[in-house]
């Protein structure tokens, strides 16, 4: 049986959408994963009060 790869882009992209909701976290600001696959849109920053 041949199990699906775990290729290295999907890694970098995680590391890269996990670096931003840290650096928006440290400003004190609200990210919002896109919950689906969605070329370029990765989530949204959203201003708290």
């Amino acid at each position: 049986m041949d199990f699906p790869k775990y290729q290295t882009i999907s890694t970098t992209e995680r590391l890269g959408v996990n670096a931003v909701a840290e650096a928006v976290a440290k400003l004190g600001l609200i990210w919002r994963e896109t919950p689906m696959a969605n070329v370029g849109i990765d989530g949204q920053i959203e201003y708290g009060e």
